[in-house]
């Protein structure tokens, strides 16, 4: 599944980490492809399946 930076971004800020927020600008690829990049959502403190919880299931 694809997200885009942008929808991390907002999701870090909604929790009221602005310094999270801003390094997840500053590091993170414009479309963040899960599960291929768990590592990079996860040491930002994203749970990537919290990410994915936003997408209706397609099975």
């Amino acid at each position: 599944m694809q997200v885009s930076k942008q929808q991390v971004v907002e999701f870090i800020r909604a929790r009221g980490d602005a310094a999270r927020a801003e390094q997840a600008e500053a590091e993170l690829p414009d479309v963040v492809d899960l599960p291929k990049d768990d590592d990079l959502v996860t040491r930002l403190g994203v749970d990537p399946l919290d990410l994915a919880g936003d997408q209706p299931d397609a099975g």
